[in-house]
């Protein structure tokens, strides 16, 4: 929540329409980041991009900042972003100032539409840089902004009775001079301090740190003295786990921290959450676990703290990033689902342990164990950077007989990077090693360009070479894996009834290897839409469940293109647009820039047989933005047939992707001819709330903001209060306290056991019961945050409208946000079609029916 920034909100947005590189400036802690979060939500445009620079240490970082935006490498964002309108964030550059400043000035020639934002604590002084100080909050007025915030995170930890009454809250702003980082520390603090006694014992301290300067440095002082006021707090294990969790990477796991802590797990999983809790760590979902970051300034903190034992601690995460490395080895040996999530979480730490080992010189056979970790990155993102990682270790020990697969494994990764000259290098060093995996994955790499370039016979020709080198090996998964390059090289051929074969007789010995398996019937159900559409739409719906059953992103998406091709060949238009649609959000999604070529040919010909050749050949101009290679006699064929403009000389006219998926939305929305459109339903029962919009189903937890919506779905047009979307708890007039003293008792007490359920839920990663918590505390404290002003005050019954107006917006927007992520045309059509403020209302346009089931 945003509290005291609408001015700087307004100042930052009319920059950014102005100039396409704004820079953020002021101390740590001020709030930059925040600001930048805020801008970025409200910014209007084709994609946003938002990338933490504190895990950038040293070296050219465009590759690395490519792989945190989930591309492959620099070459892909660059292809990614052209003719797109686009934010991105480049967030606590001071880390890397010259670096940074390097690559946005990079960025900014990759497209007229880029803009960036950044945050620093000084300016990059790049040309045409467009300057905005962000000062500390205001700690003037009643309330004051820095008093609204400090009173917030205390409501929100379930404090709001400590906060006290009086003037002690302003004396204790102004003390921490209004820094956000410093409120949100000493709010923490409640549970055991008054805001008086916090501001006799934090004063002491100001005075000493801020003798002898009188500009912005004091403001990091005062930041330095919440921190270290804060740190003073913690007993010894604490304090010593704050520091051990200081070299680690971010963001990081509860496994990882255990890896380097001197305590045992109970000490680690306590320690976790006493540091989130006092603002020292932060807690955040990544890669569909629970992950934690360490704010940079309490890293410098804590690191200094660690003192001898820094070596030792980092030994530590060494054999941490050697077992992680031999797991995910493991896992891919059997081809499992999950190694692509495995080697997400992992990857920070990998790296990390990767440059260590060539930097203190600890032998090839160390780097090549992390190494063959990093096959899998091919749907994880990272290519660009892990390559440039994997170059020091053969520039380190270029003669050495004992770095395994590493060859090989460099190979994949430059392709995927779009590195041709580089690739083929690696992969001729692979193939003349002894490394039998290393061999077949450099020949895999050359078979796959062979096959780009419509070279067949060499294509066929180097992966039976791969798959023997496989066998060789004894990696059986891999082997098979390759086989199925080497079916789709038939299928691309003409030869789609041999290509068929193999991929059957692939997925029967694929047993025991779950992912070949998937794999396999995804890309038969593709090449059977050259030869038997009936069958391709059956092996397709198969696919498609497979892929979901295991969240496999590629999978999903390439059964959503074949189902869109086989609803092309049948006439139904609206379903074909609405499978080209999702394809194209899967793919978009991994960075699968293949994907997205054939997908927006699926868009074609669905813009050609509605009679929108200007789409049709957009579509088509598009997909040279992501195509590597030529299009195979398959495909050729395939969209031919199905009426896609497939040679395109000159595209006169270029539409973003991002609006021709819109243009596909409306397609698929519209019924089919012949077709009788049935009503959208809205169902909320025990807790759970379906959606069934144009027959697709959506299935979440209920919370208030989907409550909100089925209000408003329910009388389209209809405008509905805020405050009668707010309920009881905001009832107007003045009829008393909103909450008796009784009741906020109860409610605070509740509040308190929910964060605990919360915690253990979320280390335990029983994800229903995180979420099902997480709505009753939301709402009450929506509800205290309502019913009490600063120094704990009643409010009266008489003074919420814009209170219930903020906060029915936030949850509406919240839950159309989580609709979107679920079905992207449903969340399109919500946002436009659904206004809030104080008066909130659903007009749709064309008109939807709606159906709304609820408990009365």
């Amino acid at each position: 929540m945003l509290i005291g920034r609408g001015t700087e909100l307004e100042e930052v947005g009319r920059a950014l329409s102005a100039n396409r590189l704004v820079t953020l400036t002021g101390p740590g802690g001020v709030g930059k980041t925040s600001l930048a979060r805020a801008v970025m939500e409200r910014f209007d445009g084709d994609e946003r991009f938002f990338v933490d620079l504190t895990s950038f240490t040293s070296g050219p970082i465009l590759e690395g900042l490519a792989g945190s935006l989930r591309f492959r490498s620099f070459e892909d964002l660059r292809a990614s972003l052209l003719d797109q309108s686009c934010l991105l964030v480049l967030d606590n550059c001071e880390h890397v100032l010259d670096l940074a400043a390097s690559a946005a000035g990079e960025l900014l020639t990759v497209s007229d539409g880029i803009r960036i934002l950044a945050t620093s604590r000084e300016a990059l002084a790049l040309p045409d840089e467009w300057v905005v100080a962000i000062a500390p909050l205001a700690t003037e007025g009643s309330p004051s902004p820095a008093e609204e915030l400090f009173c917030y995170e205390a409501v929100r930890r379930g404090l709001g009775h400590a906060v006290g009454l009086g003037d002690d809250v302003g004396r204790l702003v102004r003390r921490l001079d209004g820094l956000p980082l410093a409120l949100e520390l000493a709010a923490s603090r409640l549970a055991v301090l008054s805001p008086a006694e916090m501001c006799d014992e934090v004063a002491v301290r100001l005075d000493l740190l801020s003798r002898g300067r009188s500009r912005g440095p004091d403001r990091h002082r005062s930041l330095s003295a919440a921190i270290g006021w804060s740190y003073a707090t913690l007993d010894a294990d604490h304090k010593r786990l704050l520091a051990e969790l200081s070299v680690l990477p971010a963001p990081f796991s509860r496994r990882a921290a255990a890896a380097v802590a001197s305590v045992d797990e109970v000490g680690v999983v306590d320690g976790l959450a006493t540091l989130v809790e006092r603002s020292l760590l932060v807690h955040e979902l990544d890669h569909g676990g629970s992950g934690y970051r360490m704010l940079d300034t309490i890293r410098l903190f804590a690191s200094e703290r660690l003192g001898d034992d820094a070596e030792t601690v980092e030994r530590r995460l060494m054999d941490h990033a050697l077992d992680a490395a031999g797991r995910v080895t493991e896992v891919a040996r059997v081809a499992d689902p999950g190694v692509t999530g495995m080697l997400a979480r992992a990857y920070p730490i990998l790296r990390w342990a990767l440059l260590r080992c060539v930097e203190r010189g600890d032998g090839p056979e160390t780097c090549a164990a992390l190494v063959a970790a990093l096959w899998w990155l091919e749907d994880v993102g990272h290519q660009g950077d892990a390559a440039d990682a994997v170059e020091r270790v053969v520039a380190r020990w270029p003669d050495s007989t004992e770095l395994g697969p590493t060859w090989g494994v460099l190979s994949g990764l430059h392709r995927y990077a779009g590195r041709k000259d580089q690739a083929e290098r690696a992969a001729e060093q692979a193939i003349d090693g002894p490394d039998q995996l290393g061999r077949a994955y450099g020949l895999r790499t050359l078979g796959q360009f062979a096959r780009t370039d419509g070279r067949w016979d060499d294509a066929r020709e180097l992966f039976d070479a791969g798959i023997d080198a496989a066998e060789r090996a004894g990696q059986q998964a891999v082997a098979l894996e390759i086989e199925l390059h080497r079916a789709i090289a038939d299928g691309r051929s003409g030869d789609l009834i041999g290509a068929i074969a193999r991929l059957r007789s692939v997925e029967e010995r694929a047993e025991g290897f779950e992912l070949i398996g998937v794999v396999g019937l995804v890309f038969r159900a593709w090449l059977s839409t050259g030869l038997d559409m009936a069958d391709a739409a059956e092996c397709a719906e198969q696919a498609l469940a497979a892929s979901e059953r295991v969240t496999y992103h590629w999978g999903i998406g390439s059964a959503h293109m074949a189902l869109g091709a086989t609803a092309l060949h049948k006439g139904d238009l609206a379903a074909a647009a609405a499978h080209a649609e999702r394809a194209i959000a899967e793919y978009r999604h991994i960075r699968d820039r293949t994907g997205i070529t054939l997908a927006l040919l699926i868009a074609s010909g669905v813009f050609a047989r509605v009679g929108d050749r200007e789409s049709a050949e957009a579509a088509s101009a598009a997909r040279f933005d992501h195509l590597t290679g030529e299009l195979g006699h398959f495909e050729r064929n395939l969209f031919t047939g199905l009426g896609a403009v497939v040679d395109l000389d000159d595209a006169t006219v270029r539409i973003p992707v991002a609006e021709l998926v819109e243009r596909l939305a409306a397609i698929g929305a519209a019924p089919s001819p012949g077709s009788v459109q049935q009503p959208n339903r809205l169902t909320l029962v025990d807790g759970i709330c379906t959606v069934q919009y144009h027959g697709r189903p959506v299935q979440l937890p209920t919370n208030k903001g989907l409550v909100d919506l089925a209000t408003l779905l329910a009388q389209p047009g209809r405008e509905v209060a805020a405050l009668d979307l707010m309920g009881a708890a905001v009832v107007s007039g003045d009829a008393g306290p909103r909450i008796d003293p009784t009741a906020r008792r109860q409610y605070e007490a509740r509040i308190r056991e929910l964060q605990e359920d919360i915690d253990t839920a979320t280390d335990l990663g029983d994800v229903g019961t995180v979420e099902a918590r997480q709505f009753e505390l939301d709402h009450l404290v929506s509800e205290l945050t309502a019913a009490y002003g600063l120094g704990g005050r009643a409010r009266r019954a008489g003074e919420p409208a814009e209170r219930a107006r903020s906060a029915v917006t936030h949850r509406i927007r919240d839950a159309i946000d989580r609709l979107e992520a679920a079905d992207p045309a449903l969340g399109s059509h919500l946002r436009q079609s659904v206004k809030t403020g104080r008066f909130c209302v659903y007009r749709p346009d064309p008109e939807e029916a709606w159906n709304v089931d609820r408990p009365a």
